[in-house]
């Protein structure tokens, strides 16, 4: 499965990274989108949710590996790839990364 699937699949439930939304603890909502986004991708909703909150963790971790290196000085690294794939999602905004916890 291209994580780009899960990623476009993810952009269209907003229930379940955008805290600012009072559904965002709505549980019925959010087990909703989930089947969606398990229906859209074509797999279990366990696995999208793993496999979201492994790309969603390395996302952050290689942000803030960034962040470190450009006070530093230091060269570019993985966090450009997963820039590109997430950065442009409703789900980041500036700095700040809007992730739901799982």
């Amino acid at each position: 499965m291209a994580l780009e699937i899960l990623i476009a699949a993810l952009a269209g439930q907003p229930v379940l990274y955008d805290v600012s939304l009072f559904s965002y603890q709505d549980q019925l909502q959010k087990a909703d989108a989930w089947k969606r986004v398990a229906e859209a991708v074509g797999l279990s909703e366990t696995e999208c949710k793993k496999k979201w909150k492994y790309l969603r963790d390395q996302f952050r971790k290689e942000r803030k590996k960034e962040k470190e290196r450009r006070k530093s000085g230091a060269a570019a690294s993985k966090a450009k790839v997963y820039e590109a794939k997430m950065s442009e999602e409703p789900w980041t905004e500036g700095n700040e990364v809007h992730l739901t916890p799982l």
